[in-house]
């Protein structure tokens, strides 16, 4: 039987830009994790698919990570 986590979020999300390019340049100095869209398909390219399951205050500790790679993103 599958126990959700108490706190979680899941999806595809669109970033405008090629991710693995982006992961790399400003995800891996931030310790991003996410998994670039093209990785299960090439139409996904200028996508991340997030699928983070956790504890209340450890998803919300990883949540500042995620708005800050977002930010850097939009300041290209």
């Amino acid at each position: 039987d599958f126990n959700p986590p108490p706190t979680g979020i899941f999806g595809i999300v669109p970033i405008g830009t090629d991710s693995v390019a982006a992961l790399a340049e400003h995800g891996a100095p931030l310790g991003l994790l996410a998994t670039p869209g093209s990785m299960f398909d090439s139409s996904l390219k200028n996508t991340l698919r997030i699928a983070w399951g956790s504890e209340p205050n450890s998803f919300a500790a990883a949540m500042p990570v995620l708005s800050e790679f977002l930010t850097r993103l939009q300041e290209e």
